[in-house]
């Protein structure tokens, strides 16, 4: 058996610490904006989760799912099993970046028009940036599941795979939530 916890599975941890603050510091400046504009979003930009957010939000827990469930299938299938989920997820991470865009492009004018535009693009971008490379994570540890280099013996890499996309998820929603809900309440 391969190091259960291998400088790989240090990196990530670290990494998505480090990211973390970087995202909170987005939230933050979120609700900074927020709490000293009179109207947020203003006119005419609208805010909500519209039947395409909440698709997106759908297929976000589908990658996460999705990852999930990679390490159960294979054990049982071996590294090969690995396609099915990782693809699943790489393309709900997809049609999560399609229907998210739309959303936000639905009810957001250009960054350029106001505050509350600029960091609603910039949180979605954000979170865009961490699924496209959750996606090519996925799509490369299910590659080399098919060639024999990961499997039950050696699972590090599809726990990364795994543990990124838990982290994207997470992130996801609350980014989701900021974007799509909070302003509703205000």
């Amino acid at each position: 058996y391969a190091c259960r916890n291998a400088p790989g599975w240090w990196a990530l941890v670290v990494s998505l610490l480090i990211d973390g603050s970087l995202f909170a510091s987005l939230v933050f400046a979120y609700f900074y904006l927020w709490l000293g504009t009179e109207a947020w979003p203003p006119a005419p930009m609208h805010a909500g989760a519209d039947p395409t957010a909440w698709v997106a939000l759908v297929l976000l827990g589908v990658c996460w799912i999705a990852a999930a469930a990679s390490a159960r299938l294979m054990r049982r299938g071996g590294g090969r099993a690995l396609a099915l989920p990782l693809g699943v997820a790489a393309l709900a991470g997809a049609g999560f970046l399609w229907a998210q865009w739309q959303a936000v492009a639905s009810g957001t004018g250009a960054p350029g028009e106001h505050a509350y535009a600029s960091v609603v693009w910039t949180l979605a971008g954000f979170h865009s940036v961490h699924v496209a490379v959750a996606m090519l994570v996925g799509l490369f540890v299910a590659a080399r599941g098919q060639r024999g280099y990961v499997s039950a013996e050696r699972p590090l890499e599809q726990r990364i795979a795994a543990a990124l996309w838990a982290y994207v998820a997470a992130q996801g929603a609350i980014a989701w939530s900021v974007i799509h809900l909070f302003p509703e309440w205000a």
